[in-house]
């Protein structure tokens, strides 16, 4: 794995996981650390924007209708 407080490398990028208002206070699936963790990721992207990656969670319309990897472990396919 390497030593994790090097010097990060010309060739580093910012991976942004799921940062998408629907975990947002008032969006369907709010979560705790948004509000504290969003300015942090601003500043990051801010900084070097051309090297910052997003990912995003695509919801389902509705709970039968799962794609994906994942679509086992929600709706009807729960274990």
């Amino acid at each position: 794995m390497g030593n994790l407080k090097a010097v990060l490398g010309p060739s580093a990028v910012h991976l942004c996981i799921d940062m998408q208002r629907l975990f947002a206070e008032g969006g369907p699936w709010p979560t705790p650390w948004m509000k504290r963790v969003l300015p942090n990721v601003v500043r990051l992207v801010e900084h070097e924007p051309a090297r910052t990656l997003f990912t995003r969670f695509v919801p389902p319309r509705s709970p039968d209708e799962p794609a994906g990897m994942w679509a086992p472990t929600i709706g009807n396919g729960a274990t």
